[in-house]
């Protein structure tokens, strides 16, 4: 059997989990321990940094600690849909009217192996991405700016393609993703060096 492992990050108490999802918190060693959840600080980890990494430290976890076939992220609030109708195809409740919206495990079982990669569907802001990440609270111009220096010395093949994503106007959010390995080795190999020469 495929071996998926998707995970739902979280910082606090939680309602729902959809299939195949285990719960993990993220900056567990900034904060007690949740019951029942997996902790991104054991093992190879960077759990300390979750006050500037966010969810990511989840993911950094994941990636030098769990084997699998396929990964995947998700929210304690924010998940994928497996009805098409809804749009965007991810659900950012606090409560859930019909748990059927998440679909089952054997639906995910036979869905995920069709693709490489999964995420949910990209929103038009109106505006490029590199003015919607400028003008929006608490962002800023300057951290960009030095972030796409790092990217082009650390992984200089990727700059046409942040130029060109910053450029147009349509968003990927909640870092969220089911990705098959070889996909996601390669992208925390890139991200996390990138984010480490940054800091």
């Amino acid at each position: 059997m495929i071996d998926i492992q998707i995970f739902m990050c979280c910082h606090k108490g939680y309602e729902v989990v959809p299939p195949l999802c285990q719960p993990i918190q993220c900056g567990a060693a900034l904060n007690p321990s949740a019951e029942g959840t997996l902790q991104d600080n054991t093992g190879d980890n960077i759990s300390e940094k979750n006050l500037e990494y966010c969810e990511l430290t989840a993911h950094y976890f994941t990636w030098k600690n769990v084997i699998a076939d396929y990964y995947g992220f998700c929210h304690y609030r924010r998940f994928f849909c497996a009805d098409e109708s809804v749009k965007p195809p991810y659900l950012a409740l606090k409560s859930f009217p019909d748990s059927r919206l998440l679909g089952d495990e054997s639906y995910w079982r036979r869905v995920i192996p069709e693709y490489e990669l999964i995420v949910p569907q990209s929103e038009d802001m109106g505006l490029p991405a590199r003015e919607h990440y400028c003008t929006s609270k608490h962002h800023y111009s300057e951290d960009l700016e030095l972030f796409l220096k790092v990217l082009s010395q650390k992984a200089p093949h990727l700059s046409e393609t942040a130029d060109k994503y910053l450029s147009q106007s349509r968003q990927y959010f909640c870092n969220m993703f089911i990705m098959d390995r070889i996909h996601f080795s390669e992208y925390c190999g890139i991200l996390f060096p990138v984010l480490d020469e940054f800091d």
